[in-house]
């Protein structure tokens, strides 16, 4: 499995996160509640995911753990493509958990559970 199919995969996982192509482009990006999650389908230099407020995003960049990716918000990480896989997904499952928690409690009770 490649790093970007790994990345696709786990993304897929996610409870309630839909497929979503926001900018027509293939991107594969997904989505809960309406809220953008993550953009593995953009991972040139690794996997677009947003974080619930910029301070976290701001302290992953700063210990190096993650990267600023280019014309996202400043809550938006990445992270980068040397990063072993299953800290990649633990990293993605941080980030999701994180996201959902901001969403509306009506919303969260409607996503569904996370498939295998």
């Amino acid at each position: 499995m490649t790093w970007r199919t790994g990345v696709r995969h786990r993304c897929a996982t996610l409870r309630g996160a839909e497929y979503s192509d926001v900018r027509e482009g293939g991107d594969d990006a997904r989505q809960a509640g309406g809220m953008l999650l993550s953009i593995p389908g953009s991972t040139q230099g690794g996997a677009p995911v947003q974080r619930a407020d910029t301070e976290t995003a701001e302290m992953l960049h700063n210990i190096g753990c993650c990267e600023r990716p280019p014309y996202l918000h400043r809550r938006w990480v990445r992270v980068p493509k040397a990063t072993p896989m299953a800290k990649t997904q633990s990293r993605i499952d941080s980030f999701y958990d994180s996201v959902r928690g901001t969403l509306p409690r009506k919303v969260q009770s409607a996503l569904s559970e996370r498939s295998a």
